[in-house]
């Protein structure tokens, strides 16, 4: 392994990092020079977020060194942070502050006067197209406005050093192109931009050098000419990381209009038109329990539903959770609040579900609360007694 280049920006010497069995770097060593637009791509799980992580004094390796400007960051983290502008994720800030308030909290915890703070956080709101949105919550940002300002907050201290992680998800292509220019411009007066991304189009446009990222490992770096090889960069890409294969052909998913009515249809016929119900006992079609359970709410709430149909309507249901739950709150609703009087609400025959069924344990709510002797058990209303009655003497 060759010693740590003291003159880039990031110097990386066998780095190694693990997760109980799993193994996110691997030896990996890679140079950053100074001044470069330097792109780091690879499959989700390929270790670039650790790796940053690791560049950025945020997480202890559990080998090989990294160099910050010619310094060991783990010698002196907090030398090593100052040098580094690290864009935050949107979890990772206070989003209950204002844009401003997040912009003043960054610039003076890295030791700005508050009045170059205000300053460059006016400038910055202004440059993200956020200077309407300063006062507001962080929390009230869209997607793209809270990316804006976690970028916002890693510049403010003008870092020699910016490091992003998906700078440009969900930023607008106008914003894009600005944040863009600002960027090229940093990059123009010596600073350096390390930036991951999975978009290899704009890697291929912005960037001088890319390092591809696989396994843990760097698989190629170098300038963008010499990884590309001549080739297209997402070509080279995929031939470096592998994992591509032929497109799973789902034979159901043909964008035809009622193709899934076509398949309940045939699953229909097949079933000689039924259907199995939750407890695989045959049930009528769809469309005729519909029907029918219609019909049964219907007769079971009227008040001269005889015996026979609740019987009936409940027994060829009594499989059926959500009939018989609508069932019993319309019988128990009628009988306490509509009209029923005690002797005919007592006179109700109890259902069925009562003693068998899944429903067995339940109460039976058709039947009064209380014996007739008790002092709060429904009484017919008194001769005289104010308030309306209903048909049949119940007190509405």
């Amino acid at each position: 392994m060759t010693s740590p280049d003291t003159q880039a920006a990031v110097s990386i010497r066998g780095l190694y990092k693990h997760f109980d069995q799993k193994i996110a770097v691997n030896n990996l060593s890679l140079d950053i020079p100074v001044g470069s637009y330097y792109g780091l791509v690879g499959p989700n799980g390929a270790g670039k977020t650790t790796t940053i992580s690791m560049m950025s004094g945020l997480l202890k390796p559990d080998g090989g060194s990294t160099m910050i400007l010619g310094k060991d960051v783990w010698s002196d983290v907090n030398s090593a942070k100052r040098q580094i502008g690290l864009m935050p994720q949107p979890d990772q800030i206070f989003d209950l502050l204002s844009g401003m308030q997040l912009l003043m909290y960054a610039g003076m915890l890295r030791g700005l006067p508050r009045a170059e703070v205000q300053k460059r956080a006016n400038d910055l709101l202004a440059a993200f197209d956020l200077t309407e949105a300063a006062n507001k919550s962080v929390s009230s940002y869209s997607a793209g406005m809270t990316k804006k300002i976690c970028l916002a907050s890693a510049m403010i201290h003008s870092p020699r050093i910016l490091i992003l992680d998906e700078p440009f998800e969900a930023v607008d292509p106008i914003s894009s192109a600005n944040i863009k220019d600002i960027l090229q411009e940093y990059v123009a007066t010596g600073g350096t931009v390390i930036i991951s991304s999975h978009v290899m189009a704009l890697v291929e446009r912005m960037c001088t050098h890319v390092a591809v990222i696989n396994d843990g490992q760097v698989a190629a770096a170098g300038t963008i000419d010499e990884v590309a090889a001549g080739r297209d960069l997402e070509d080279r890409f995929l031939e470096l990381v592998g994992g591509r294969h032929e497109a799973a052909h789902l034979g159901w998913l043909d964008g035809k209009r009622g193709s899934d009515q076509a398949a309940m249809d045939k699953s229909g016929t097949e079933n000689n038109g039924t259907e199995q119900n939750a407890y695989g006992k045959p049930s009528a079609t769809m469309q005729d329990q519909q029907t029918h359970n219609q019909s049964m709410m219907s007769d079971a709430s009227s008040l001269g539903a005889s015996k026979d149909l609740r019987e009936e309507s409940l027994g060829s249901f009594h499989d059926q959770p959500s009939i018989i739950g609508k069932y019993m709150q319309t019988a128990s609703s009628y009988a306490s609040c509509s009209g029923i009087s005690r002797s005919r609400s007592a006179s109700m025959p109890a259902s069925p579900m009562r003693q068998q069924g899944p429903f067995a344990h339940q109460p039976d709510r058709t039947q009064p609360p209380f014996p007739s002797s008790h002092p709060h058990a429904l009484q017919p209303p008194r001769p005289g007694a104010g308030g309306h009655t209903s048909g049949d003497g119940g007190q509405l």
